[in-house]
């Protein structure tokens, strides 16, 4: 066994038990946005003075993160355990994700009227991993909605990067299906002939990618901070392999066949779908929430519109 593979089995084996430490943030969480559905704002921008004239939600950033997290620590833990990818809890993620993500698109378009530039790097790398998910459940009107945020971030700069080529995979992946060619920002990208063959009818080659993003991941998982992987770094997204998910996923729904493919670190990774269980009911909160900011101007269908 390689120290790297041996390294990733620790941690994952490790993981059950440090997503309750995130539970303390979890509930604190929970009480500022029970204080927004109270009150219209975030108390900590309560009687703030805002020259821009923004409304209440923009200023929403980690109060979504947090659960989000919290959600998919929760996912990976139980396929840890478990060996499923509970489908209702990445349903509840990905509501919150295209919220956040709406949220951040409006930011970002909004910087230059409103200071003259483009605020750079300031959109996490991680959530692009919320793509894969949609891919994952069927939901492409989130994907496309996502997608639109992710193709403009990537092209303008801002998505921080990390030494991880994997999100510009899960972006230019995307974009190759649904027929809109980017180009790669960074040098010596990792998977052109991945993007550019994704569609082979040819088994032995869509194994051998599925097994490059699968081990690349495990490497990533592995690595300590200081090789700036950093989209893993914080329990998250580690353990379930998205973006080799999100390739097998899109050549099914075009018609494609996948063969059975096995990794030493993620198993049968051909049958890792998002399953029902039936075992969890949706965070009672959060659609209160989205109702709330709806009621206050948010519109999810204008900001993500192409037009805009």
């Amino acid at each position: 066994m390689s120290k790297e593979l041996e390294k990733f089995l620790r941690k994952r084996n490790a993981a059950p038990r440090k997503v309750s430490k995130f539970q303390y943030l979890y509930d604190d969480n929970e009480s500022v946005l029970d204080f927004y559905l109270k009150h219209g704002g975030l108390q900590r921008r309560h009687n703030v003075k805002d020259d821009f004239n923004r409304k209440p939600w923009e200023f929403i950033d980690t109060e979504l993160g947090i659960p989000i997290d919290h959600i998919e620590m929760q996912v990976e833990a139980t396929f840890v355990l478990q060996g499923v990818v509970v489908a209702e809890k990445l349903t509840e993620l990905l509501t919150l994700a295209v919220l956040h993500s709406g949220i951040s698109f409006n930011k970002q378009k909004m910087a230059p009227q409103r200071f003259g530039k483009e605020i750079l790097g300031r959109v996490r790398p991680d959530c692009v991993f919320t793509l894969a998910i949609a891919v994952l459940l069927g939901e492409y009107d989130s994907a496309f909605k996502l997608f639109e945020f992710f193709k403009n971030g990537y092209a303008k700069g801002w998505i921080n990067r990390s030494k991880s080529h994997m999100t510009d995979f899960i972006i230019l992946l995307y974009g190759t299906y649904s027929n809109e060619m980017l180009s790669s920002n960074v040098d010596d990208f990792s998977y052109p002939h991945i993007i550019a063959d994704w569609n082979t009818t040819d088994a032995n080659k869509i194994t051998s990618y599925v097994q490059q993003l699968c081990d690349d991941q495990v490497a990533q998982v592995a690595a300590p901070p200081s090789e700036c992987f950093f989209e893993y770094d914080n329990l998250n997204w580690q353990f379930i392999p998205y973006p080799a998910l999100m390739l097998l996923a899109l050549r099914q729904k075009s018609g494609l066949t996948n063969p059975t493919i096995e990794h030493v670190a993620f198993g049968n990774v051909s049958e890792l779908t998002p399953m029902l269980t039936s075992n969890d009911e949706p965070n009672p909160i959060f659609m209160p929430f989205k109702m709330k900011l709806e009621q206050q101007g948010f519109d999810i269908d204008k900001i993500f519109s192409k037009e805009q």
